[in-house]
């Protein structure tokens, strides 16, 4: 017997929306969710939307990967840079 597992993966935009004194982002309709989701944030947001993940595991996993997201995203925004002096398009 093969048991297929498939990871759905996304990446999008959302808006924040205000709630009262605060502010929200929606959870897409495509993934679980639990009574609660847990979080860690920074500038980056790590979100379990079924709670599974208590926050203080979800908050070293992020202090972990964090600097190499930063890093990253400096690589992308340099290559750009380049790429429009040289000529071409973002």
């Amino acid at each position: 017997m093969v048991v297929l597992i498939t990871l759905l993966m996304m990446k999008l935009r959302r808006s924040v929306i205000r709630v009262g004194g605060s502010h929200a982002v929606t959870i897409p309709a495509g993934l679980e969710r639990g009574e609660e989701a847990t979080m860690a944030a920074n500038r980056v947001m790590l979100v379990d939307p079924r709670g599974e993940i208590p926050e203080e595991e979800l908050l070293v996993i992020l202090e972990s990967i964090e600097p190499e997201i930063w890093k990253k995203s400096d690589e992308a925004r340099r290559r750009r840079e380049l790429k429009v002096l040289s000529g071409g398009r973002p």
